[in-house]
C-alpha cells in the first residue's frame, strides 16, 4: 500500500477513535432496538468490515482499509456493549 511513518501510525490509531463515541451511540442504539438484534448487527458491521479490510489489502487501497477498519472496531467494541447490557 506504500504508506509512510505517518499513515502506519494513523493505521494503529484508527481502532482507538471509535471509542469516543460508541457508548453513547452504540448505548442508545440497543436501548431501541434491544441487546440481542445490537449483537446481531453489530456482528454484522465486523462481517463487513473484515470482509472490506481484507479487500482492500488485495486492492491495495489504503483509503478503504482504514475506512474498513474503523467499520470494524466499531462493531466490535460495540458487540461488547451489547453483551454487557445481555449479562447485566
Amino acid at each position: 500500500m506504500n504508506t509512510d511513518e505517518i499513515g502506519f501510525s494513523l493505521l494503529l490509531a484508527l481502532p482507538g477513535l471509535p471509542n469516543i463515541f460508541i457508548p453513547v451511540i452504540s448505548g442508545i442504539i440497543i436501548d431501541n432496538i434491544g441487546a440481542r438484534w445490537g449483537v446481531f448487527i453489530f456482528g454484522i458491521f465486523v462481517c463487513l468490515g473484515h470482509f472490506n479490510m481484507t479487500f482492500a489489502a488485495y486492492q491495495g487501497s489504503y483509503i478503504w482499509f482504514m475506512i474498513a477498519s474503523f467499520m470494524y472496531c466499531y462493531g466490535g467494541a460495540s458487540i461488547m456493549i451489547a453483551n454487557c447490557n445481555i449479562l447485566y
